[in-house]
Formats: C-alpha cells, sequence, structure tokens
C-alpha cells in the first residue's frame, strides 16, 4: 500500500516486473520493510530464484 510510508524504505529488495529484463537482476530500485511484507501480499523469495512478468508490456519477461 503506497499511503503506507512505514511499509517502504526498508532493507528487503522489492522487484517490480518493470525491472526484469530477460537477464540477471543486480538490483532492485525499491525496498520495502518487514511490515510491508507482512501487511501486504507481497512474497519473499531465495536469492536465484526464477522471475516471471505475467501481465502486462512485461509479460514473458524474465530475471534471476
Amino acid at each position: 500500500n503506497k499511503k503506507r510510508p512505514e511499509f517502504h524504505g526498508g532493507n528487503i529488495p522489492w522487484v517490480l516486473t518493470g525491472a526484469l529484463d530477460d537477464g540477471p537482476l543486480i538490483s532492485a530500485p525499491n525496498s520495502i520493510t518487514q511490515a510491508g511484507l507482512d501487511g501486504s501480499s507481497a512474497k519473499l523469495f531465495p536469492k536465484e530464484t526464477l522471475l516471471m512478468a505475467m501481465y502486462g508490456a512485461t509479460n514473458g519477461k524474465l530475471g534471476v
């Protein structure tokens, strides 16, 4: 929820599908807090997880 500032700017990388470019994802420009993770539908995945965009203009884009 973007209206909850306590959810943003933490130490958990938050990857948006626009960051996926069919290659390694070096860093995420956004981050969330533990409260943001707990209070949302965001999921925490292990390092080196294969990510795939499934909707919109980035549909089919991959990242690791």
